[in-house]
């Protein structure tokens, strides 16, 4: 059976945590932060992200 866990906080701290720790992870969904780093162009490009 398999265990399902939500852990949030920083995947640079954490992954290298869990991996002393001996667990092994399958899915690592992050967010990186790009917002208003991306030039569209256009007028009101703001919340094209």
């Amino acid at each position: 059976m398999f265990e399902s866990r939500l852990i949030t906080g920083d995947c640079r701290s954490v992954l290298p945590q869990l991996a002393a720790e001996g667990l092994r992870v399958q899915t690592c969904i992050t967010s990186p932060p790009y917002y208003r780093l991306r030039d569209y162009g256009m007028p009101g490009q703001i919340g094209c992200e």
